[in-house]
């Protein structure tokens, strides 16, 4: 599996929200695809220091939980391997394979990806 890493970097965005209950979130969006939402945080202090984290340790894949869940799709948990927090969830797969590119493409860069800073209301 080869991906150029300066075009995913240029096509990827990471995007702060705001939900229907007032919290921050973000999510991870590579060539057009959102394949990552954040867990919901109450500031967006504290939702940009979770961005820093999540930039910062990307590549580090024991924070990669892989799970499968009961209709039988695959997904993982990005989680802090420092103290095992949950950062966010990936959407669905239908097999490992695919869940395993979009792996590849978060640990391929996220440092150098644009974040876009406004808030924006869902």
């Amino acid at each position: 599996l080869k991906i150029k890493q300066s075009n995913q970097s240029k096509d990827t965005l990471i995007k702060i929200f705001q939900d229907r209950f007032g919290n921050y979130r973000f999510f991870l969006k590579p060539n057009n695809q959102i394949i990552f939402f954040s867990e919901p945080f109450i500031s967006k202090r504290q939702c940009l220091e979770k961005v820093d984290f999540f930039r910062a340790n990307s590549r580090v894949d024991k924070n990669y939980k892989r799970l499968r869940a009961e209709c039988g799709s695959y997904y993982f948990v990005y989680v802090s391997y420092i103290n095992g927090e949950i950062i966010g969830t990936s959407e669905s797969y239908l097999d490992a394979s695919a869940m395993e590119h979009s792996i590849t493409l978060m640990r391929m860069g996220i440092k150098n990806v644009k974040l876009d800073k406004e808030v924006y209301m869902v």
